[in-house]
């Protein structure tokens, strides 16, 4: 077996594009080399700030032969009585460049056919290998690429170089006005010279001697191993920040740097934005205070007027920082909120100010239908007061990224209560899946109201997300609505919120509430999806809980542990029976009626009567007192019965009487089972395979 690689030499990338690469680029050339029949053990990718490497393990050096059947005319038609072949089939051959004594019969589409065998040698797989890769180039779209030369290829930065090797073979590839070859180069600083690989096994140790860690995992570790070597003391710090940094040299070099103690008094989360701004990594001790040190990564470069550079650029940002916090501070929080109109947030939909102003009708509508205290409402209209104010302050203008933070340090100094100030700047979470979620009620009903308004302005202007696309976060904004109503327990009227919003905008178009509501509910059964909850069970208690989210997450968790149980999945299959049955009879288009206790014939189907009348009680109190344990341990008392009935009974009667009466009985037991979920949604194939897990 042998190894290939093909190393793009480019000028400095972005940190991001190694990782873009790896998610699209791989899937698209693993299945265009699949396609061309090669047999690899493993494709990999590496990167650095200079370079994309593509590496094959294992691969085979020729590509599979190809056997084709190609079927041409009937075994009748093409050999006469005397066993002779026919102009037909000779022609046939002819055409196919085959003898006509090695065409052979088949059978296809149960008729006896000749068919032409042609077997197709494997080519070289270096040969194929330049069309794999230009193919899967071409099939990936690559975002903020450009033009680098007169021929208008695109790519992410300007080309350089391409290394490219099959074993010690050159593999011949042209992009742009680009040629391969088996030349790279070292370290732009430390060894910029040009590197000759004669064999691909050469590649890792002359890349090593020559100061190009092109291992990212490498690179990563090494620089964490000399932040642990480099301080006299245990630290925390952003891992995924050391990663991004890994991603822009090639020879990590750790100087560090320090703040003098003369910015005590500027408050650690502005500090920490600045170290980051310089792609610097910041510091913390065990109690989650920034260090006065900060990390400093170089590429390859070793000298001490660098890290004074860098101090001095941080004592510049943080000089700046307290001109702006102390010209910001000279008017209170609140009369910020005048200086919002001149934001623009949306063409149509106006400014910041006016988006403030929509926020508060929302509340207004909501919050009667909210469990709220008097208190918990002054503190709602405050915060939304205030959360979007610090947009407006000169610290925000210059460091974005402390938008809510620096409303809750300027409200802070004022004085404001912590369940306004934490608000502010909490009003923003969660940002991703998993993230923490605001410490107070009043903060989580600020953030789902905000997501709501921005969510629902853009479904109104046609901007929805795809399966691949989310370009403004919407659906990251959904999500955050959901775990706030589940992780804080919150009864919030998801229908009436999207209702009252939409009316905020002059829209009460039922067709976009229930485009939004049924938005809102993939994201649900999406995040249910990763609680390997079975598509069934999801889809039968989100069928009938599409409006109280908070209703659907208790079902779904006493669900969760009932079917840890002995009684498991199994005791739900006497539902899934009478909901496929009604099932079948409203695909018949069978109108049963009205259930007649009269028209009841069989000893079992009274039984079964008998045991609703009994069971319907208890079951609806269990289920209003959102009791769902308790109930979901009477379904198990339903099995033998239901079981007895479809055993002793033909619902499907001759007599349509008896029939339509079964059927209504069946309506009434499957009515009351749908308060808690639609068994309709779960098949008996999906119980036997959970069974198997």
């Amino acid at each position: 077996m042998s190894y290939f690689i093909i190393e793009i030499g480019c000028e400095d990338l972005p940190e991001w594009i190694g990782e873009y690469f790896k998610e699209n680029f791989i899937p698209v050339f693993t299945r265009e080399i699949k396609e061309k029949r090669i047999n690899f053990e493993e494709i990999s990718l590496f990167y650095t700030n200079r370079r994309i490497i593509l590496y094959g393990k294992n691969v085979s050096p020729f590509q599979n032969d190809y056997i084709a059947e190609i079927s041409g005319p009937p075994a009748d038609i093409g050999i006469d009585k005397n066993g002779k072949y026919t102009l037909p089939a000779i022609k046939f051959a002819e055409s196919q460049n085959v003898k006509v004594n090695q065409l052979k019969i088949k059978e296809k589409n149960n008729k006896k056919v000749l068919v032409a065998i042609k077997k197709e040698k494997g080519n070289k797989t270096y040969k194929l290998l330049p069309d794999i890769f230009l193919t899967s180039l071409k099939k990936i779209e690559i975002p903020r690429s450009m033009n680098w030369n007169e021929e208008n290829i695109k790519f992410i930065r300007p080309i350089r170089s391409i290394l490219s090797l099959f074993d010690n073979k050159t593999i011949p590839i042209k992009y742009g006005n680009i040629k391969s070859s088996n030349f790279t180069s070292g370290h732009r600083v430390l060894s910029p010279k040009k590197i000759k690989i004669k064999h691909i096994k050469e590649y890792p140790d002359k890349m090593l001697k020559n100061f190009v860690i092109f291992d990212q995992n490498v690179r990563e570790k090494f620089i964490e191993e000399k932040i642990k070597n480099s301080l006299p003391f245990q630290c925390r710090y952003d891992e995924n920040l050391v990663k991004n940094i890994s991603n822009l040299v090639e020879y990590p070099i750790l100087k560090i740097g320090e703040i003098s103690e003369k910015y005590k008094g500027i408050p650690d989360r502005v500090k920490e934005v600045v170290i980051k701004k310089l792609k610097c990594i910041p510091l913390f001790t065990s109690d989650s205070s920034l260090y006065n040190k900060f990390i400093i990564v170089l590429d390859g470069v070793d000298k001490e007027e660098i890290k004074t550079n860098y101090e001095s650029v941080i004592i510049n940002k943080l000089e700046d920082a307290n001109f702006f916090i102390k010209m910001d501070t000279q008017k209170p929080l609140k009369l910020y909120l005048d200086d919002l109109k001149k934001i623009v947030f949306h063409p149509k939909w106006g400014s910041i100010y006016e988006r403030v102003e929509r926020l508060q009708k929302i509340f207004e509508c909501l919050k009667e239908k909210l469990d709220i205290s008097e208190t918990e409402e002054k503190n709602i209209k405050e915060i939304i007061s205030l959360c979007k104010n610090d947009l407006a302050t000169l610290m925000v203008t210059e460091f974005p990224e402390l938008q809510g933070v620096i409303g809750r340090i300027y409200a802070e100094k004022e004085g404001y209560e912590k369940v306004i100030s934490l608000s502010i700047e909490e009003h923003y979470l969660p940002e991703f899946t998993g993230d923490k979620i605001p410490e107070f009620k009043e903060g989580c009903i600020v953030s789902i109201i905000d997501k709501l308004e921005t969510l629902v302005c853009f479904i109104i202007e046609g901007i929805e997300p795809t399966a691949s696309t989310d370009p403004y976060g919407l659906k990251k904004m959904a999500n955050g609505i959901i775990e706030i109503i589940w992780k804080k327990e919150l009864n919030f009227p998801l229908k009436e919120s999207i209702k009252e919003a939409l009316f905020v905008f002059n829209n009460n178009e039922e067709k976009i509430v229930e485009k939004i509501l049924n938005f809102f509910l993939q994201r649900v059964d999406n995040l249910l999806a990763v609680e390997d909850i079975i598509p069934g069970i999801r889809k039968s208690v989100i069928s009938v809980e599409k409006e109280n989210l908070l209703t659907l997450r208790k079902k779904i968790d006493a669900l969760k542990e009932f079917l840890k149980t002995e009684k498991g999945i199994d005791v739900f299959v006497p539902f899934v029976r009478i909901a496929n049955i009604l099932k079948q009879a409203g695909e018949r288009k069978i109108s049963f009626g009205q259930f007649d206790e009269n028209l009841l014939v069989e000893d079992e189907e009274k039984k079964l009567y008998e045991f609703y009348k009994k069971q319907k009680e208890k079951y609806l109190k269990l289920n209003e007192e959102n009791n769902f344990s308790a109930l979901l341990n009477t379904f198990a008392e339903w099995r033998d019965i239901v079981d007895n009935f479809f055993d002793e009974v033909l619902v499907m009667s001759p007599d349509e009487k008896l029939r339509n009466n079964r059927l209504s009985l069946l309506n009434k037991i499957n009515q009351l089972f749908s308060h808690f979920a639609d068994f309709s949604y779960l098949s008996l194939k999906e119980i036997e395979d959970a069974k198997k897990i």
